[in-house]
């Protein structure tokens, strides 16, 4: 598969979120992504002629990697799986069972499936879109196919490494189709949330996640209505509130709850994580958010506390090019920091595409400005040896050919350095230091072939070229070794994993 180098090495491009434990406390990271959507141009793409079947797992082989790194991730799934023909598009959402098993494949562990879409196949459709995602090993909740399931489902219970989330999805409308019993659909509804967050108490959870269907669509700030149910929710107990519907990008706050106990707790809010996969075309619809965060319980006093929230942008890239003759299109869901970088633009996109996604980028965070998430760059890691070196190596030179026909991204040969290692560094032996030497310091985060990378988080960035022809990204300025070595510190918790100190005497480069 010509893509295949690439997915491998994607496998630590994104978060590197396992992270550490410290001495006496135990972490568990969690993942949110926005809506699954499946319209007719997503249908036509995934459609294979030969076998007159469905195919969706290449929409995610490039996001799969950063999926997997999370303890526990869940998306929401807004469609329905009737397990049969016909499939369409909106204003029916009726997908093939295999967009769920790509799902699977992408690395999810859950799925909420209470939205304004979950009726759009009928109860056989509710049921059926429950039975295939549950024979797949999903966790899942949001509708149910009875009374009892709905007791057995809700809330859903997580666990993991210790852990126990508590997961409550509803959604605030199914677009005027009615639910036909005994199937259930789980509404926005206070007596039902206060019921079910005191079921989660009960049941002695660390966290409970509530997912909300609300919200206006295409728009980038909350309204009132999800204001309210938010603060609502928080004041009933629950911990961590996520939103979806918009289509697009909204803010992440934090609420101030205040308990029946009359306590106090900050609870976040992620108002709307957008499109996870969609066919969506404006720059506004075409980015969401994966969210993921951290919690740590301290093993002597038991409290659970969220320690870290950072959101990473995903964007869906539409893929055209020729084949047999035919044009053929594919979509993927795109870790977008990653491949919005010019060295990463391994996919070789037109102009027009690549400034599609930066300017995706610069949208949603602008979105997100001020919000309690900071984003989490994704960098890929000089990691799988002489892998990377050969895609970075080809990609600039495969640009050359993109009028006949994109070559294969992983191609092999080359010995072409790693992206944050030390390039071409001075061979010569150091001279005697004299009594008027100068040392200076600078944190080398990225060297590549490109002189004018923008998408990076530093400022005050000088660059160096080498003898070979490598760009080599510096940042900071310092005279002093130890305050070299916490900015190295800083660079790092951005994502920049192989970031190194790179040492000057009299402003020559000595490492």
């Amino acid at each position: 598969m010509q893509y295949m180098y690439l997915f491998r090495i994607l496998a630590v491009a994104g978060w590197l979120i396992a992270g550490f434990t410290a001495a006496g406390q135990d972490n568990i990271t969690l993942l949110f992504a926005g809506d699954v959507m499946n319209n007719k141009p997503q249908l036509t793409a995934a459609y294979r002629p030969a076998t007159d079947t469905y195919d969706y797992h290449t929409c995610f082989q490039y996001i799969k990697p950063v999926i997997e790194q999370a303890d526990v991730a869940i998306a929401n799934l807004e469609l329905t799986l009737p397990g049969k023909p016909p499939y369409t598009g909106f204003p029916l959402f009726r997908t093939p069972d295999v967009m769920a098993d790509a799902l699977k494949y992408a690395g999810f562990d859950a799925l909420v499936t209470a939205n304004n879409h979950a009726n759009d196949s009928g109860p056989d459709g509710v049921l059926h879109t429950i039975e295939v995602v549950r024979g797949l090993g999903f966790l899942q909740t949001g509708t149910f196919k009875d009374s009892s399931d709905r007791r057995q489902h809700c809330p859903l219970l997580i666990e993991k490494n210790g852990f126990t989330i508590a997961l409550l999805n509803y959604t605030f409308h199914t677009n005027g189709i009615g639910t036909t019993p005994p199937v259930i659909v789980s509404r926005i509804d206070r007596k039902q949330i206060a019921a079910d967050v005191a079921a989660a108490q009960n049941l002695a959870a660390d966290l409970i996640v509530a997912f909300f269907h609300w919200g206006e669509e295409y728009k980038n700030t909350e309204n009132a209505y999800q204001r309210e149910w938010a603060q609502t929710a928080a004041n009933l107990g629950v911990d961590m509130v996520i939103g979806a519907h918009p289509h697009v990008v909204q803010p992440v706050k934090m609420l101030t709850a205040k308990r029946p106990d009359g306590t106090q707790k900050q609870v976040p809010v992620a108002y709307s994580l957008g499109n996870f996969i969609s066919n969506a075309i404006s720059t506004n619809t075409s980015v969401g958010l994966m969210l993921q965060t951290r919690l740590t319980r301290d093993t002597l006093t038991c409290q659970t506390t969220v320690s870290e929230m950072h959101y990473l942008p995903v964007w869906r890239y539409l893929e055209t090019k020729m084949a047999n003759k035919r044009i053929k299109n594919t979509y993927y869901a795109l870790p977008a920091s990653a491949f919005g970088a010019d060295t990463l633009n391994l996919l070789q996109m037109a102009p027009a595409p690549f400034k599609q996604l930066t300017d995706a980028l610069a949208l949603a965070r602008r979105v997100l400005q001020g919000s309690i998430a900071s984003e989490k760059y994704t960098t890929v890691q000089q990691v799988f040896g002489k892998e990377w070196e050969n895609l970075a190596c080809s990609a600039q030179e495969n640009r050359q050919q993109k009028q006949q026909q994109k070559p294969l991204i992983a191609a092999a040969g080359g010995t072409a350095p790693p992206l944050t290692a030390e390039i071409g560094a001075a061979t010569t032996p150091a001279t005697a230091a004299t009594a008027q030497t100068d040392k200076t310091y600078k944190i080398q985060f990225m060297a590549c072939r490109t002189a004018n990378l923008a998408n990076h988080p530093f400022d005050n960035v000088s660059i160096e070229k080498n003898e070979q022809g490598w760009y080599r990204y510096l940042s900071g300025n310092f005279t002093s070794a130890s305050a070299a070595q916490k900015h190295l510190q800083k660079v790092k918790l951005k994502g920049y994993d192989q970031a190194f100190i790179a040492m000057y005497e009299n402003n020559r480069r000595i490492n």
